[in-house]
């Protein structure tokens, strides 16, 4: 997962990248601000991503820029520490966590981005089969898609932390 992405829905239609990008610069160093517009009329769709400079830019973002959701690509078939997730919790007060795709597998996922002609991450053609922050990711060629995350750790296969408690630091969790 790549914890510097923030989706940001509800946004104005005539709203430009630019202001976008200076309304998340006030909280963080912004890398790039995309807003998603139709590919015939070129309007805008009314939602887009942020991505940040780091993690504990984006954390801040969502702290305080009010945010009430967060959407995962979360899958409980991905591993052991997974299992016990809901489509929608709240581990933050006030803050919903959306796991919309939890109960596809992985080739439920890779026919959706076929069938929609969605854009993936250019690293799955290299052979990783299950993205996370660059010290914990590596090619591997067992069975399990997530066999090549925290691979020569006690994690091996598990978590980082960002799913197994709340994202919100002011209350009491530890950020991403």
């Amino acid at each position: 997962m790549d914890n510097k992405k923030l989706f940001v829905g509800g946004i104005s239609w005539n709203l430009t990248e630019e202001e976008l990008k200076e309304a998340f610069a006030k909280v963080g160093e912004v890398e790039e601000a995309k807003i998603i517009t139709d590919r015939v009329s070129g309007r805008s769709k009314g939602f887009g991503f942020v991505t940040m400079a780091t993690a504990e830019d984006a954390v801040k973002a969502v702290e305080e820029m009010n945010v009430d959701c967060w959407v995962t690509g979360l899958r409980c078939t991905e591993g052991r520490t997974r299992t016990d997730y809901e489509e929608v919790e709240e581990r933050d007060e006030g803050l919903i966590k959306l796991n919309p795709i939890l109960i596809w597998k992985e080739r439920e996922v890779w026919q959706y981005l076929a069938v929609y002609g969605v854009r993936v991450n250019s690293l799955y053609a290299e052979g990783y089969r299950s993205l996370g922050c660059a010290p914990c990711t590596k090619i591997t060629s067992d069975d399990n898609e997530r066999a090549g995350r925290w691979i020569g750790t006690s994690k091996c296969g598990g978590e980082c932390g960002i799913h197994t408690r709340p994202l919100k630091q002011n209350q009491g969790g530890a950020g991403i």
